[in-house]
């Protein structure tokens, strides 16, 4: 396996603090189990936010500074008939002036990755059922609401054509999906590599295996870790999961987002071996972002509406995703 920029850095320095911090923890041992191990992931937490600090991303993609990214394409367009994650969305995007856009990437039931938000189709196409458990030709017999009927689920493929004709950049996310992440990551490392755009791309993603799956597929391949304050609360009240966690226990969650949240704001993106930061807008502070700059990282924050903030961050050398333009 080839070497991973940030993944020594993992083993040889998290590791070694959790095993002797869980063991010190177990030999002392509190009454309640479960609060214990509650404790024990709030314990760890704080010793890493204090003992580490950013670490400068290996590939700084300084390209992405400043940059406006078309959040979907165009999510939000005001005109009908353009629906989000499309090829005639994200041609509209670069028409209008986005210099990247942004994209989500599921597999279908025959690992065909296709670029939609949603696990399923009820929202935006006519129809439903879950994508991973149609096959691609299913998929396509479904047109899209309040749309031409010319208009179609694109493949990644399709949209890195697109994006190699246009000679712009573009944000991969990469979506939790039934068949395995690694499955989805390896084909989108692969594609990245065939339509030359390893250089023009970024893999974003909320899950921090998936990127470390990706950098161990392609170290060339540049990520970008996206985080918002209530990951695990939103998780936990989620009827798409099978977690059911009483309501006295939301102090537990919240400090359980606590944990995580500061660990993408100080240390994970650093182990990762990530070249940016994906804050959401809501949970960006002057100086989490004093912070990333000096460190060397570039900041993308998503999604950012409000025409004189968005030109603030652009200001600042953000890459700032907007669901619309006009």
């Amino acid at each position: 396996m080839k070497a991973v920029p940030g993944s020594n850095q993992f083993w040889t320095r998290v590791v070694p603090v959790v095993v002797l911090v869980y063991l010190v923890w177990d030999w002392l041992w509190l009454p309640i189990r479960f609060f214990n191990q509650m404790a024990f992931f709030l314990f760890v937490g704080i010793i890493c936010n204090f003992l580490f600090k950013l670490s400068p991303p290996k590939n700084p993609p300084t390209d992405w500074q400043g940059v406006a990214v078309g959040h979907r394409g165009v999510r939000l367009e005001l005109n009908s008939g353009i629906p989000e994650n499309t090829i005639e969305s994200l041609t509209y995007a670069f028409d209008n002036g986005a210099e990247a856009v942004e994209i989500d990437v599921i597999l279908t039931k025959d690992n065909i990755p296709v670029v939609i938000h949603d696990d399923n189709i009820n929202r935006l196409l006519e129809g439903e059922g879950f994508v991973s458990q149609m096959t691609f030709e299913e998929l396509r017999k479904f047109p899209y609401r309040h749309a031409s009927p010319t208009v179609q689920i694109p493949t990644l493929d399709d949209v890195l054509e697109l994006i190699k004709s246009r000679g712009k950049k573009i944000l991969v996310e990469i979506k939790p999906v039934p068949q395995g992440t690694d499955i989805l990551c390896k084909q989108v490392a692969e594609k990245l590599k065939k339509y030359d755009l390893v250089y023009k791309s970024v893999v974003i993603s909320f899950n921090p295996i998936a990127l470390y799956l990706v950098r161990t597929m392609d170290p060339e391949i540049r990520t970008c870790l996206l985080f918002k304050h209530d990951m695990i609360s939103t998780i936990a009240k989620s009827p798409k999961f099978a977690i059911t966690i009483p309501s006295f226990l939301s102090p537990v969650t919240a400090v359980l987002d606590w944990i995580l949240y500061t660990s993408c704001t100080t240390f994970l993106p650093g182990f990762l071996g990530c070249s940016m930061v994906g804050p959401c807008v809501d949970y960006v502070s002057q100086h989490y972002m004093d912070a990333w700059i000096e460190s060397g990282y570039v900041v993308y924050i998503w999604v950012v509406n409000e025409k004189h903030r968005r030109d603030h961050l652009l200001e600042r050398k953000a890459s700032v995703a907007f669901d619309f333009f006009n």
